[in-house]
């Protein structure tokens, strides 16, 4: 992990990649190895990253699964033939943080000799790290993801502090800028009260962003409770400022009704005379026209009857003439028929 970047990167950063190792391994983690190199300072910054760990893990991860591993063994042991010491004697030694880091894995800790050629202290000393990590193992505890979810509210809370100072710089220069639109808007402009309660209503849906912000931003921590409570405070001071402005326009409405209900009393009364008058003229114009929709269907009928009569007549007439000509036509074919019949006797003589 890189000890100078943004603490609040860092945290995404690391709790997503033991979040993901977390799912990968559902069966846990029996140790966490922390490595540190013999000759070097355990400086703040690595102290720093510690306490993100645990901020990730959990207060007691280190108690529980840790176990130092120091590097640099063949160094070590240069200093411990000159000076007598043992890994023992030197834990005991320390102060400082790296005896906090010391205490806070119970003084669990492996030397490794990264550069031996000897097989057999290769083998001892990953026999060590084995051993150490079986004796953790045989007190049944391993580290799961269900554990990694108990400190999950805490590892919430740690991001959202860590970053604090730059959410709440952000949110109040947003909140600035509406509150000095709200002041602008209220003494400067010179628009009339509706158009003022427009602009203001405006600025509400930006306030209300504003929370919706700092709501995800707190992830349910609560760590951002007094900025959400100043945020409140300013939405609530722009509603009461949009509402002193609606009781102005309604009282200035309430006064205009009030000078204008004698004028429409009077009108209403000549308004319905003139209805009623109207009323009456239409009533006539219906019986007029009713009137004269009767005669125009008597009429109708007249002519409907006569069509009729006429219809009739000629239909009987056709008939006649048509049973004459069908009459004739018979009596033509019978004299023909009669005709070729005598004819053909002659021929037959």
């Amino acid at each position: 992990m890189d000890t100078d970047s943004e603490e609040c990167e860092d945290i995404e950063l690391l709790s997503k990649a033991l979040e993901d190792a977390m799912i990968s391994n559902p069966e846990g983690y029996h140790a966490f190895l922390v490595v540190v190199k013999f000759g070097n300072r355990f400086t703040k910054e690595e102290q720093k990253a510690i306490q993100l760990f645990k901020g990730i893990l959990g207060e007691d991860f280190l108690k529980n699964y840790g176990i130092i591993v120091m590097c640099n063994g063949d160094n070590f042991k240069r200093e411990a033939s000159k000076n007598n010491m043992t890994v023992e004697t030197y834990c005991n030694s320390q102060m400082g943080l790296f005896r906090s880091l010391l205490d806070d894995c119970n003084n669990r800790i492996v030397l490794f000799n990264n550069v031996t050629e000897d097989e057999y202290e290769k083998y001892q000393q990953v026999k060590n790290l084995v051993n150490a990590v079986d004796q953790l193992q045989n007190s049944g505890r391993r580290y799961t993801n269900d554990s990694f979810k108990k400190v999950e509210d805490k590892r919430k809370h740690m991001m959202v502090t860590s970053n604090i100072n730059v959410i709440e710089k952000d949110i109040l220069i947003k909140q600035r800028v509406i509150l000095d639109n709200m002041k602008n808007i209220q003494e400067y402009s010179k628009s009339d009260e509706i158009q003022k309660i427009e602009k203001l209503q405006k600025l509400m849906p930006q306030i209300d962003e504003l929370i919706q912000d700092l709501q995800t931003k707190d992830r349910g921590t609560g760590a951002l409770h007094k900025l959400f409570e100043n945020v409140k405070e300013a939405r609530k001071n722009l509603s009461d400022t949009i509402e002193f402005n609606k009781t102005v326009v309604k009282n200035r409405e309430e006064s205009k009704a009030r000078e204008e209900a004698i004028k429409k009393e009077a009108e209403e009364k000549k308004r319905k005379a003139k209805l009623k008058l109207e009323q009456e003229m239409i009533e006539k114009q219906k019986e007029l026209e009713e009137q004269l929709k009767q005669l125009n269907d008597l009429k109708e009928k007249e002519r409907a009857k006569m069509k009729e009569e006429m219809d009739a007549k000629l239909k009987d007439k056709l008939e006649k003439e048509k049973k004459k000509i069908e009459q004739k036509a018979a009596d033509d074919l019978k004299t023909m028929e009669a005709e070729i019949i005598k004819r053909y006797h002659i021929s037959q003589q």
